[in-house]
């Protein structure tokens, strides 16, 4: 597998510098990669679903109650930077961002997670892997692509490297996708009445 500095200096050789041999070195590119890599990393893994990254967990509920709203309020894992399913349900674009007083089954606040739901709360959620050696195989690639295209702007002038990089970054991260997607089981598509009334 990828140590942290192999992917370091795949992004590195994209921009034509020079491979470096640890961060811990005191280099300008060392320095830059270290402001960089964990926030870049929270950010790539949060864009999308990494089966890699996906954990699940049993949730104690928090002995302090929400002040209103709802019953129990459950701490979020620490390592947590995208939810991808609670209890029975799957987060996805609610109205409830836009008014007061919808009809959520929970609602995440801060670093907590406040619903009715009893404990245990069953938890899916991405997971910050830092152990590049435990990442897929195709993910090294894709966030080398990012880290580079968001290092360019500090090591070139030049507008066409920098959307020459995000072209490898999407086409990178789309060879990804679709080798994540591959390994997903089939989904069983529900038929309507519509289509039933119709057999």
């Amino acid at each position: 597998m990828f140590s942290q500095i192999d992917v370091v200096n795949m992004a590195r050789m994209r921009l034509g510098e020079a491979p470096i041999t640890s961060l811990t070195e005191n280099t300008e590119g060392a320095s830059r990669i270290l402001l960089t890599w964990a926030m870049t990393l929270d950010a790539e893994l949060r864009a999308h679903v990494w089966k890699f990254a996906t954990a699940r967990t049993e949730l104690a509920a928090l002995v302090t109650a929400p002040a209103f709203g709802f019953d129990f309020q459950y701490p979020l894992p620490t390592d947590c930077v995208r939810i991808l399913n609670v209890g029975d349900t799957y987060p996805g674009a609610s109205i409830g961002d836009y008014i007061v007083g919808d009809d959520s089954l929970y609602k995440v606040e801060g670093q907590r997670i406040l619903t009715d739901m009893g404990a245990p709360l069953k938890l899916v959620y991405t997971s910050r892997v830092t152990n590049t050696e435990l990442w897929d195989a195709s993910f090294p690639m894709v966030f080398a692509m990012r880290l580079a295209a968001i290092l360019c702007g500090r090591t070139s002038d030049s507008d066409s490297m920098h959307e020459s990089i995000l072209k490898d970054y999407r086409e990178a991260l789309i060879s990804a996708a679709r080798a994540n997607a591959l390994e997903s089981a089939p989904m069983t598509i529900p038929t309507s009445t519509w289509i039933n009334a119709r057999l």
